[in-house]
């Protein structure tokens, strides 16, 4: 029998905290309206991003969100950003923490089952243990659109047997994963080694944000150019 991954019951692999599917709250009218003025400026003009579905097919909803992705390099979106992260993690120590230089946008429209991710852990595909995934609801997620995860408990076991394997992917199905509901606003913060995936929405598009923060010293230390400091010190 495979033991559980030996993530601390004190909740640190490294300084952060082990975040269990915990969620918080920001406004993310500014992160919003950056996405829409970098969509116009792609060519494509929308009020509502969950009616994205209305202006672009599957490919075109993986072509913005690539866009999307390429642009949040830039100063205007790393200050929204920052100024999101200050807002959700208030309590960590800001010259203490990295996040990834790209921003990750998901734009999933209904239907589109091939950019729904499968089931899978960030350590898994090569992520280190002390990053801290966070995930940001730019639209409404619930239903199948929600984002779907198992707890810390499930997810430790499922990702210690697919290390022992050495599979990519944790021996897990879509309907194994639980559900969580997240409106506009909502941060959900978990760990590298919490199973988690994607299922296409029904009716509405969905966009959100990933993105993965990290102790300043050790995530530079192994790849300077893969993160920004979200306070100079």
């Amino acid at each position: 029998m495979v033991a559980p991954l030996a993530l601390r019951d004190d909740g640190r692999v490294g300084p952060l905290p082990l975040f269990d599917v915990e969620r918080r709250r920001v406004d993310v009218t500014a992160m919003i309206t950056w996405a829409r003025d970098t969509l116009r400026r792609a060519g494509v003009e929308v009020d509502d991003l969950a009616r994205l579905h209305e202006h672009v097919d599957a490919a075109g909803a993986v072509r913005l969100a690539q866009h999307l992705t390429v642009s949040s390099r830039s100063r205007a979106h790393r200050a929204v950003l920052f100024a999101l992260l200050a807002e959700a993690l208030p309590e960590l120590e800001r010259r203490a923490i990295v996040v990834q230089a790209t921003s990750h946008f998901r734009v999933l429209v209904p239907g589109d089952e091939r950019s729904a991710v499968p089931p899978h852990t960030d350590h898994g595909i090569g992520h280190p243990l002390d990053e801290r995934n966070v995930w940001i609801a730019l639209t409404d997620a619930v239903g199948p659109a929600a984002l779907h995860l198992l707890s810390r408990a499930r997810s430790s076991h499922h990702e210690a047997t697919r290390a022992a394997s050495g599979w990519v992917l944790p021996d897990v199905t879509r309907d194994d994963l639980e559900p969580i509901d997240a409106r506009v606003g909502d941060v959900l913060l978990f760990t590298p080694v919490h199973v988690h995936g994607a299922r296409p929405p029904l009716e509405r598009t969905r966009v959100s944000i990933d993105v993965r923060i990290a102790p300043r010293h050790s995530a530079l230390e192994r790849h300077p150019s893969g993160y920004v400091a979200l306070e100079a010190g």
